[in-house]
């Protein structure tokens, strides 16, 4: 298996009432143990409607002496919001792969937030083995957890996201990712709108 596995984040937007010009996505910021510095390729759309990253080092790996490993990224994407709408963040889809022998674990934490909004929405999945599969995690917010921008605003959606492995007591190796090589996979953003009164 190759160690340059990646992380696929698809920011994908739908709506029935906002026309698509009229939402604009701007290129991504980055950084953490999981994406360093000139680690990722990032795409924006020519409509600005869409974001994907993709991250070559979101892998984290523990066995013998080293007992744990945890790595992290945080991902900050400007938004343009058109006066009069605001935006929830509705689902968000994960992909990865896991090989865990029995006893061992991996962890992935995902923290939403906008900017200027302390409490955001945390969500987390654990995964034990023995597994060595691929897996798929996703977070589906409702409505009693959308987060709402101010009306006719540009701000910020972060996400915070950490991926754990824990080896088991006899120190065998285990690894976990956040991976994918297909566009339609990884994290995908499905953001809905409404117009304000």
């Amino acid at each position: 298996m190759s160690k340059r596995l990646g992380l696929l984040l698809a920011l994908s937007i739908t709506s029935a009432i906002v026309h698509a010009d009229n939402i604009k996505l701007g290129e991504p910021a980055y950084g953490g143990t999981g994406c360093p510095a000139g680690s990722v390729g990032v795409a924006v759309s020519p409509d600005q409607q869409s974001v994907s990253m993709i991250f070559d080092e979101f892998v984290v790996e523990a066995g013998g002496r080293r007992t744990l490993d945890r790595k992290s990224c945080n991902i900050a994407i400007p938004i343009h919001v058109p006066q009069g709408y605001s935006f929830s963040i509705f689902a968000i889809d994960y992909r990865g792969f896991t090989s865990l022998p029995f006893g061992s674990m991996a962890q992935l934490n995902v923290n939403y937030f906008l900017a200027g909004d302390r409490n955001g929405v945390r969500t987390q999945m654990t995964l034990r083995g023995p597994k060595q599969d691929e897996y798929l995690k996703r977070d589906s917010l409702g409505l009693s957890a959308e987060v709402w921008t101010p009306c006719g605003a540009n701000t910020i959606l972060r996400a915070n996201s950490s991926m754990l492995v824990r080896t088991n007591s006899r120190g065998d190796q285990a690894l976990a990712t956040v991976d994918s090589a297909d566009i339609n996979a990884g994290i995908v953003y499905h953001l809905k709108w409404r117009r304000c009164r």
